[in-house]
């Protein structure tokens, strides 16, 4: 079974086309978590991992030495329309990063706070939109609310 999979894996990222279709391949075929193995002087062992819920969005993510442990491990929380509201980053045994993100009532992410390991705010970015839902602007905060950056979207039709 893990050979199969494998297989799958590999073919699939070969093509291209799985990236491109991930999350509705993982919702149609109901797939809760993929491993790739690789591998190295004879002994196999798990590359990455990732997990999904019942909606294919991916809760863990993950990549690992060949002697088991974590080099980088991703976890994320969604709220009930599927939008990303946490995001935490491991690098080996600790948090690197949280990130926090709210939504407006169409969807259009509004917010995101980011924290580093102690819980402290490292930025925030807030985006705005027109009335078409189109981001027309984001702009960055540092920890104590000074403005670092504005990024203006223009749009051509």
């Amino acid at each position: 079974m893990r050979t199969v999979l494998l297989v799958f894996m590999l073919v699939g990222f070969c093509s291209g086309d799985v990236l491109a279709q991930k999350k509705k391949e993982v919702k149609k075929h109901k797939i809760k978590a993929v491993s790739v193995y690789s591998t190295e002087g004879g002994k196999e062992y798990r590359e990455t991992y990732t997990k999904y819920d019942s909606n294919g969005n991916v809760i863990e993510d993950g990549e690992y030495k060949n002697d088991g442990s974590v080099i980088r491990k991703e976890l994320n929380k969604y709220d009930k329309n599927n939008e990303q509201v946490e995001h935490i980053v491991y690098n080996g045994p600790g948090v690197k990063k949280k990130v926090h993100s709210t939504y407006n009532a169409m969807g259009d992410k509004v917010s995101e706070i980011d924290y580093d390991v102690n819980g402290n705010v490292l930025r925030k970015s807030v985006f705005t939109y027109d009335k078409r839902g189109l981001k027309v602007e984001k702009k960055v905060y540092d920890a104590k609310g000074a403005l670092i950056y504005t990024k203006k979207y223009n749009y051509e039709f």
